[in-house]
C-alpha cells in the first residue's frame, strides 16, 4: 500500500510540474510568409517577329541562355550598307590627311595661301567627322542585331511566355517573365510588440515540405510604416493589432527552395 501510495505522489507531484512548466516556459513566436523571389520581365529594345521560341515555362534557365530569337528583317542588310559607307568614310578621311599634310608642308615654305591651308584643314576634319559617324551607324546596328537575341539575365526559372514562331514583339516590351532563383526571400508580418529586430539579424526558417530541416536568414528590410495583418498570416497575438512588414532573406537553401513554399520564420536570434 505504501508503495502504491508513493508511485501514486510522484505521479501526481510529476504531472503538477510538467502543468507548472508547460505554462510558464517561453514559446517563441513564429510568423508566417511564403518564400518569394523577384520577378524579372525579359525584353528586347528593337522588337521584330519571332523566329525561334526556346524558353519553356516552368524551365529552369542559367544566366546568358538563349530565351527567345528574333528574325533580323533588313538589319543584316543595313549592316552591310553601313560597313560600306564605313569603308568609304576612311578612304576620304585618309586622302583628307594626306592632301592636308601636303598642303601644310607646302605652306611652311611660304608656297601656299593661309586660305588652302584652311580650307585643306577643314576638309580633313570633315571627312574625319563623316568616318567617326559611320562607324558609330555601325556599332548602333550591331546592337541592334544583338538585340534579336533575347538572352537570361541571371539563374532562374521561366514564370511565363505566350509566344510562338512568328508572332511580334514590340521594342521595349516583356516578352516573358522570369523568377530570379539566385535571390530567395520570405515577405512577413511581425507584431508591434515584438518588433525588437534589427536588419541583419538572423533567424531560423521551417519550410512544410521540409519538415526535419531548419534553414538559416537575416531580415533585409523592416517597414517604417504599421499595417493591419493579412487574412493569410498566423501569429499568436490578436488579428486585430498592427504589424510591420519585413523581408527575410534566405542565406542557404536556395538549390532545394522554389517561390510559393510555405515558411515559418522564427524570431529567436541565432
Amino acid at each position: 500500500m505504501l508503495l502504491r501510495a508513493g508511485i501514486l505522489i510522484v505521479l501526481v507531484v510529476g504531472l503538477l510540474g510538467y502543468l507548472f512548466y508547460s505554462q510558464h516556459r517561453h514559446e517563441p513566436l513564429k510568423v508566417s510568409g511564403f518564400v518569394e523571389a523577384d520577378e524579372i520581365r525579359v525584353g528586347s529594345r528593337v522588337g521584330g517577329r519571332v523566329a525561334k521560341t526556346i524558353a519553356i515555362e516552368g524551365a529552369d534557365v542559367k544566366n546568358g541562355d538563349l530565351l527567345i530569337e528574333l528574325e533580323p528583317f533588313d538589319l543584316l542588310a543595313r549592316q552591310a550598307q553601313a560597313h560600306a559607307q564605313l569603308t568609304t568614310a576612311e578612304a576620304a578621311a585618309e586622302l583628307a590627311k594626306l592632301t592636308f599634310e601636303r598642303i601644310k608642308s607646302s605652306y611652311d615654305a611660304k608656297a601656299t595661301s593661309a586660305s588652302e591651308m584652311d580650307r585643306a584643314q577643314a576638309e580633313m576634319k570633315s571627312a574625319q567627322a563623316q568616318q567617326t559617324l559611320r562607324k558609330a551607324e555601325l556599332d548602333q546596328i550591331a546592337e541592334q542585331i544583338k538585340e534579336l537575341k533575347i538572352n537570361s539575365p541571371c539563374d532562374g526559372v521561366v514564370e511565363a511566355v505566350d509566344l510562338r514562331p512568328g508572332d511580334i514583339v514590340a521594342p521595349n516590351a516583356p516578352v516573358l517573365s522570369l523568377l530570379d532563383t539566385s535571390h530567395l526571400w520570405i515577405r512577413t508580418y511581425v507584431p508591434e510588440n515584438h518588433l525588437d529586430i534589427q536588419v541583419g539579424q538572423k533567424f531560423s526558417i521551417t519550410i512544410d515540405s521540409f519538415p526535419n530541416r531548419k534553414f538559416t536568414g537575416h531580415v533585409s528590410f523592416i517597414s517604417r510604416q504599421a499595417e493591419f495583418t493579412p487574412n493569410n498570416v498566423q501569429t499568436p497575438e490578436e488579428r486585430s493589432k498592427q504589424v510591420f512588414r519585413i523581408k527575410v532573406e534566405l542565406d542557404e537553401g536556395r538549390d532545394v527552395l522554389r517561390p510559393g513554399m510555405t515558411a515559418d520564420v522564427w524570431l529567436e536570434t541565432k
